[in-house]
């Protein structure tokens, strides 16, 4: 698939999204949706994750970019945070670690089953 219909079936999925969002009797981001319809279509193997890789390289590639904007907004309003500033960073860092912790634990959890899985056979 060429790079302009990877682009078109990503936006496609997006969409679906919201689509699927507006029916939802209750709040869902869309991006969420979209991120597990992208995923469901992957695991049944509807869509092949070569034919994606172009612009899902890309994206990874330029993913820094995509936090520049939000960034620059939240400084904007630095203003409003002064009278919260250290409990801001206090939560930040705390945020940080937690994440960091419960990825490394799933990593080593995940790593745990598939050896498990390999001394059975």
């Amino acid at each position: 698939m060429t790079l302009f219909y990877q682009i078109v079936f990503f936006a496609c999925i997006a969409l679906a999204g919201v689509f699927i969002q507006i029916t939802l009797p209750f709040a869902f981001p869309a991006p969420i949706i979209s991120m597990v319809l992208l995923f469901l279509l992957l695991l049944f193997k509807v869509v092949k994750s070569e034919s994606i890789a172009l612009l899902s390289k890309t994206l990874i590639k330029y993913m820094g970019l995509f936090f520049v904007v939000p960034t620059i907004s939240v400084i904007q309003y630095i203003y409003m945070l002064e009278g919260y500033l250290l409990k801001f960073a206090l939560i930040a860092v705390l945020a940080t670690i937690c994440t960091f912790i419960a990825s490394s634990s799933a990593i080593r959890f995940t790593l745990f089953l598939m050896n498990r899985g390999q001394h059975n056979r």
